[in-house]
C-alpha cells in the first residue's frame, strides 16, 4: 500500500491476567504472502539468476584474456558484473526463506544462502592457499570444500586483490616457498586468479539456478509459501509462513545495523577501538555502503508489498492497518525512506565515510536504528509475530 489511512493507534486491550490481547482482524494473510512471493522474493531470485549469468560471462572472458597474457580489461568488467550481481544478491540477503534458509532453522531450509555467499565468514589465507595447490581444477570442486573459499565473497577477493603478496602468516606453509614459486612464474598469478575465479562464478550461477528452480510452479516453495495453511504447504498457518517471513526481515537488525554498522563505526562491543572498518562487509570491492542500500530497499519491498514507485500491493503496512496501528504503519514507512537516505548519502564508500565523518554514519545507524527498534517492539506486538530465537535477546 502507498497512501495510508489516517487515526489513531489502536492500544491492545489486556486480559484480567494482564496478557496482550491482539485486536482481531479480517486481513488476508494469504493474500500477503502470494503478493510477496509474487512480486518481490521471486522477481529478486530471478534478477540474482539473470546478473549471476552476466557474472559466470564476464568471469569466463576474464579467464580467457589472462590466459592469453592481458586480462586487464576483461578484469574490470567482471569487476562490474560482480558488483551488479551483489547487489541483487544483497536483496536476497533479506529472502533467507526455504531453500535459500538454513538447514534446520527454516521451513524447506537448504543452506543455499552460504553456497552463495558466505560473509562474515570469508578467510583470504584460504583462497590464496588454494591459488597455490590449484584444488579448483577438480571437476567437481568445490564439492567437500568450506564455503570460506568459494561463492562471492572469495570471487570478491580474486577480483579486486591487486596485491602480489598473500593473506596467510608467515609461519604458515604457503610462505616457505610455494608462494614464491607461483610469483617467479611471469603471469601465473594473475592466470590462477582468473581461472579460479570463473570456477566460482560458475559454482554461483548453477546455485541462483537451483534457487529460481526450487521456488518456481505448482510444486515450488514460492507457491507453498503462498498456500501455508492449506494441503500440501508445508506451513500449518498462513501466520506460521507471516512469522517465517518477519524472521528473513529480522536481517536488517542483526545484519545490517549490528554487524554491518555498529561494529565498524566502534558502536559495538566488538570493537575495541574508536571505529573497526576492518570489520566492512565487501572490504575489497569496498562496497559495503551499495549493500545496505540493496538491504534497506528490499526491507522496503517486503514492508510495503512491492517497490515504491509500483502498483499497490498487500504489505506488511496494509496487515499493520487492519490491526488497528496505521499511525504505525505511517511511521514505518517514513523512517526506512528516511534510513535509505541517510545510508545513501553517506560521503563515499563506507570507509571513507568512516575516517571522513564518522558521525554521519552514526547518524545513518541511528536511522537503521529506529526502523529496528520499531519492529521489534510494536510492529511485533501489533501482528502477533514471533520474533527468531537469534533475536530474542537483542535489546539494542
Amino acid at each position: 500500500m502507498r497512501r495510508l489511512v489516517p487515526g489513531l493507534f489502536g492500544l491492545l486491550a489486556c486480559s484480567n491476567a494482564g496478557t496482550p490481547t491482539p485486536p482481531s482482524d479480517n486481513f488476508d494473510r494469504n493474500a500477503l504472502l502470494s503478493s510477496l512471493e509474487s512480486q518481490v522474493i521471486q522477481p529478486a531470485h530471478q534478477q540474482f539468476l539473470v546478473e549471476a549469468r552476466a557474472l559466470e560471462t564476464a568471469a569466463s572472458a576474464w579467464d580467457q584474456a589472462a590466459q592469453a597474457g592481458d586480462g586487464t580489461a576483461a578484469r574490470s568488467n567482471a569487476q562490474g558484473a560482480w558488483r551488479s550481481a551483489m547487489r541483487a544478491w544483497q536483496a536476497v540477503e533479506l529472502l533467507q526463506l526455504g531453500p535459500v534458509g538454513r538447514s534446520g532453522l527454516a521451513t524447506g531450509g537448504l543452506s543455499l544462502r552460504d553456497e552463495v555467499y558466505s560473509w562474515p565468514t570469508v578467510n583470504p589465507c584460504r583462497v590464496d592457499q588454494e591459488l597455490v595447490v590449484s584444488d579448483y581444477q577438480r571437476a567437481d570442486y568445490p564439492n567437500g570444500e568450506l564455503i570460506n573459499v568459494y561463492g562471492l565473497a572469495a570471487l570478491e577477493y580474486l577480483l579486486f586483490q591487486d596485491a602480489t603478496q598473500n593473506a596467510c602468516a608467515p609461519q604458515l606453509e604457503i610462505n616457505q616457498g610455494p608462494w614464491a614459486a607461483l610469483l617467479a612464474e611471469p603471469g601465473a598469478l594473475e592466470k590462477r586468479r582468473a581461472a579460479y575465479g570463473v570456477v566460482l562464478a560458475r559454482h554461483v550461477a548453477q546455485k541462483a539456478q537451483q534457487i529460481v528452480d526450487l521456488w518456481v510452479g505448482e510444486a515450488g516453495f514460492g507457491r507453498q509459501l503462498a498456500k501455508a495453511g492449506q494441503a500440501g504447504s508445508p506451513f500449518r498457518t498462513a501466520q506460521a509462513a507471516v512469522d517465517e517471513v518477519f524472521a528473513a526481515m529480522f536481517y536488517l537488525d542483526l545484519e545490517a545495523k549490528d554487524r554491518k554498522m555498529a561494529t565498524p563505526a566502534g558502536l559495538s562491543t566488538s570493537c575495541p577501538t574508536p571505529t573497526c572498518p576492518e570489520a566492512l562487509e565487501s572490504p575489497w570491492s569496498k562496497a559495503a555502503k551499495d549493500n545496505l542500500v540493496a538491504n534497506l530497499q528490499m526491507f522496503e519491498r517486503l514492508y510495503l508489498g512491492n517497490s515504491p514507485e509500483a502498483a499497490a500491493a498487500p504489505g506488511f503496512d496494509d496487515f499493520l492497518i487492519a490491526r488497528g496501528a496505521p499511525e504505525l504503519a505511517a511511521q514505518i514507512q517514513a523512517d526506512t525512506t528516511d534510513a535509505l537516505a541517510r545510508v545513501g548519502a553517506l560521503p563515499g564508500t563506507m570507509d571513507q565515510a568512516l575516517t571522513q565523518d564518522r558521525n554521519q554514519v552514526i547518524e545513518a545507524y541511528e536511522a537503521v536504528k529506529k526502523v529496528t527498534d520499531d519492529l521489534k517492539t510494536q510492529f511485533v506486538t501489533v501482528l502477533n509475530l514471533r520474533v527468531p530465537d537469534e533475536g530474542a535477546g537483542d535489546n539494542d
